[in-house]
C-alpha cells in the first residue's frame, strides 16, 4: 500500500506538470521517476497476492493511459496501449530481477552463500539441470511464497544454456528469449 501510494503521487505529479508534453517525455518520466517507486528491491519483497500485483499493476496501467494520453474505458484498451508501448509486465520484471539476482547468488557475485540457504538438487533427473536446487519446504505462507521458495522452484525450470550462462549479461540477454511462467 505505501508504494502503490508513493508511485500514484508521483505519477499525479508528472499529470499535472506534463499534461500537454510529448509522449516520449512522458515515458521518460515515467521510467526515471515512478517505476523506480515500485521496483525498488522487488526481487525481496515481491508481493504474491493477486489483490497486491494488481495494486502495482493498476498504477502502470494508469500510467499507460497517461503516456499515450487514451484514457478510453473500452474493455481490453489498456491491454492495446501496454502492448502497443511494448512496456512488460511489473509482474514478468519482478520475477526476471529474481531470477537474476539468483543467478548472482548462485555465480557468488553477491556476498549471499548459497549452500547457507540453497541444497543442491543430487538426484539425476532429466528434467532439472546440474544446478537444481531443492526447493525449500514450508509449512505457512509468508515463508512459502518468501524469496528463495519461489525463485527455486522457477530456476529450476529453466533451461541449461540459461543457467550456465557466466555472466550476468549472458543470462538476462537468454532470459529475454524465453517466455517465463
Amino acid at each position: 500500500n505505501k508504494i502503490t501510494k508513493k508511485a500514484s503521487q508521483s505519477l499525479g505529479f508528472l499529470k499535472r506538470n506534463l499534461h500537454s508534453a510529448k509522449s516520449d517525455t512522458k515515458q521518460a518520466a515515467y521510467f526515471s521517476l515512478v517505476r523506480p517507486v515500485l521496483e525498488y528491491s522487488s526481487s525481496a519483497w515481491d508481493p504474491y497476492t493477486l489483490k497486491d500485483k494488481s495494486k502495482l499493476e493498476n498504477v502502470q496501467r494508469c500510467a499507460a493511459r497517461f503516456v499515450t494520453n487514451n484514457y478510453d474505458r473500452t474493455p481490453g484498451t489498456v491491454g492495446n496501449i501496454m502492448s502497443n508501448l511494448k512496456w512488460e509486465s511489473l509482474e514478468n520484471r519482478r520475477l526476471s530481477s529474481r531470477l537474476v539476482l539468483f543467478h548472482k547468488i548462485v555465480y557468488g557475485f553477491v556476498d549471499i552463500q548459497p549452500t547457507q540457504y540453497l541444497t543442491q538438487y543430487t538426484r539425476q533427473s532429466r528434467h532439472y539441470h546440474h544446478l537444481a536446487f531443492q526447493i525449500p519446504t514450508a509449512t505457512v505462507d509468508y515463508y512459502k511464497y518468501s524469496y528463495f521458495p519461489r525463485t527455486v522452484a522457477v530456476w529450476n525450470t529453466l533451461p541449461t544454456s540459461v543457467v550456465s550462462a557466466d555472466s550476468v549479461e549472458g543470462f538476462k540477454s537468454a532470459l529475454t528469449t524465453l517466455s517465463l511462467p
